[in-house]
């Protein structure tokens, strides 16, 4: 089973589909734990039969699966655990190039050593999209930074 939600317009709903089958078993017009669980009581106790439930990194849902399908196991899908790696990772480089940018000398004339800043400055510019992307290169680039 997978949970999820989804913006029509100015409807917002949620989702539950079945993740073998990709077929949905319910849309409730409301992402509120209260209502979506109120619309869940009409599969009883077929809710108990739920193995597991794939869902995002909310509150709510973990509440709602955690009321509604106790025996459940939780799993955070990977869209939304790779988009917050690439978020933190996204961090960390930009963190870095300020950190460069703010060390280059004042004025037009730039120094070798700034030469280098401004080299390192454009490959993590270039690095930006890498991790989603298999390259034997990707590895001596970041630990180039690190």
């Amino acid at each position: 089973m997978s949970i999820d939600d989804k913006a029509f317009g100015n409807d917002v709903y949620t989702i539950f589909s079945n993740h073998d089958t990709s077929k949905i078993a319910m849309m409730v017009e409301s992402v509120k734990s209260a209502d979506v669980e109120l619309a869940m009581e009409q599969f009883g106790n077929d809710l108990n039969k739920v193995k597991n439930i794939s869902m995002d990194m909310s509150a709510s849902y973990a509440l709602v699966a955690e009321n509604k399908m106790p025996f459940a196991n939780q799993v955070i899908d990977k869209f939304h655990v790779l988009k917050y790696v690439y978020e933190a990772v996204s961090e960390v480089r930009n963190t870095i190039r300020k950190k460069i940018a703010a060390s280059l000398s004042k004025g037009k004339k730039k120094s070798e050593e700034d030469k280098q800043k401004l080299s390192d400055i454009e490959q993590l510019r270039r690095v930006r999209h890498a991790i989603t992307q298999s390259s034997p290169d990707f590895d001596t680039l970041i630990l180039t930074f690190f």
